[in-house]
Parts: structure tokens; sequence; C-alpha cells
């Protein structure tokens, strides 16, 4: 605990003087280094598939791994699959993932058995480009950091975000879970992830008296949306705030899309 502690106080020692971009910059520098012999590895094992640029694949999800990104991705988009199967009726099921990022979950969602017309959203012109470009069977569209998203009222049966509400600030969750709500059908599904639990013991002693609040805590000192722009979300302000009124159908922990994010789930009324 210790140690992790210490590291936190160095990440927010360096956003303070604005030098986190820096850091970031030179711990992807390291990151690539180090992955460049498995990702050679990775992509001679996957003739035909289309990789990210190793910088827009840090800046999204943290690492240089090309494995781990199309396995994590093939399981999420799996466990999606049985998700959709479970909670909602037999049919066509439109699908839209806010805040698509490279497409690491939504690139495979076209080849699982069921009948989908698979969106993408996201704010990162330069990830929307790549998308466009490299994921067959997704329709891509760019939106901007506040809402709305670029889609008609109750078109969906399935909105998702994968760790985007974990770099916004407490008004933008709000307006977002709003919009969430704005383009998913009466009776469909929305899920989202946030820094639950299981990133408690990032938090520094003032953040986690907060934290255990039940308030939202968020280091800013960047700019919103990035990721190193982060929000923690405990189950008290999941539940007696920004899910308030919703019918929560899943606040379990899945491995599969994160170890340390929490994945709530809830249904629009009507």
């Amino acid at each position: 605990m210790s140690g992790e502690l210490g590291r936190q106080r160095i990440i927010n020692f360096l956003r303070a003087l604005r030098l986190l971009p820096l850091a970031e910059r030179l711990r992807f520098m390291a990151a690539a280094a180090k992955s460049w012999r498995a990702n050679k590895k990775a992509v001679a094992a996957n003739p035909g598939v289309a990789f990210p640029p190793l910088w827009l694949l840090y800046d999204t999800i943290g690492n240089c791994d090309y494995r781990s990104y199309l396995e994590t991705g093939k399981e999420t988009a799996e466990l999606f699959g049985r998700i959709i199967k479970k909670h909602l009726p037999p049919g066509k099921q439109r699908v839209c993932e806010w805040g698509c990022g490279l497409g690491r979950v939504l690139r495979h969602l076209p080849a699982l058995p069921m009948d989908l017309e698979v969106c993408g959203s996201d704010y990162n012109g330069q990830s929307v480009e790549w998308c466009q470009k490299n994921l067959a069977g997704c329709r891509i569209f760019k939106n901007e950091l506040a809402p709305p998203l670029p889609f008609e009222n109750n078109y969906f049966d399935f909105v998702y975000s994968i760790s985007v509400f974990t770099h916004l600030s407490e008004q933008m969750h709000y307006e977002w879970l709003n919009e969430c709500l704005r383009v998913t059908r009466p009776g469909g599904l929305i899920l989202l992830t946030v820094h639950g639990e299981y990133s408690r013991q990032k938090l520094l002693p003032d953040e986690r008296e907060k934290y255990d609040r039940g308030e939202l805590v968020v280091r800013s000192g960047v700019y919103e949306g990035s990721r190193i722009y982060v929000a923690f979300q405990n189950v008290r302000f999941m539940r007696e705030k920004l899910l308030k009124g919703l019918e929560i159908v899943s606040d379990e922990y899945f491995a599969a899309i994160s170890a340390s994010q929490n994945i709530w789930m809830v249904r629009k009324p009507g």
C-alpha cells in the first residue's frame, strides 16, 4: 500500500507541476521498446489484421501490447454478446460504443453469431479516422467532449462505454449519462465502467476521505477526457447520485473488461 501511495504522490506532484504529459511521453517510449519484440510476433501471427499506431494505442489504453489489444477486445465483445442475449429480446440489436477509441472491442462485434448493427463514436479525431479506415462492419462517428452524439432519439438497444466516465468531470458525468439515455430505446441497456473499489488503493488520504463520503474524486490539471484526467466513483456516488432513479441491472465486477474497474448496467425506463 505504501508503495502504491508513493507512486500516486509522485503522479500528483508531476500533475501539479504540469509535467505529467511529459512523463507520459517517456513512459510511452519505454512501453513501446518493451513491447517491440512481442508486437512483431503478434503482427506476424495475425496477417491481414490492422493494428493501430503505438502512440494512439498507449494514449487510449495505457500500454503498447498488440496481443492484449486483440485478445482482451475479443473477450469483452463475447461478454457483451452474452449480456445482450440474456437481457434483451431476440432479434436484430443496434449497438453503440460511446468512446470506442481504437476499436479494441468494437472490431470484434460484427463477427459474433448475432444480428447486430454496430456503431461507434469517439472525440479523438485521429482514432476516429483510423477506425473508419480499418474496422469492417462498423460505422464510426466523431463526437465532441460534450454532448450530443450524432444519433437520433431511442435508436440503440445497447449502449456501452468502457473507461470513459473515468476521465470526465462531474458535470460531464450527468450530461453524458443523459445523452446515452437519449439515444437508447425504452427498455434498452446502458453499460459503463468506473474506477470503483479496486482503485481505492490508488487514492491519497484526502481523496479517500472524499471517496468514502460518496463524493466523486477527480484529478484534473490536464485536459478533460484525456487518459491522465482521472475520476474515481464509489458505490454511493453511483447508486445515490449518478444512477439514481434508474433500474440497475448489474453492478458486478468483470475482469474481462478490467481488473480495476467496476461495471454498471442500467435499463432505460419505458
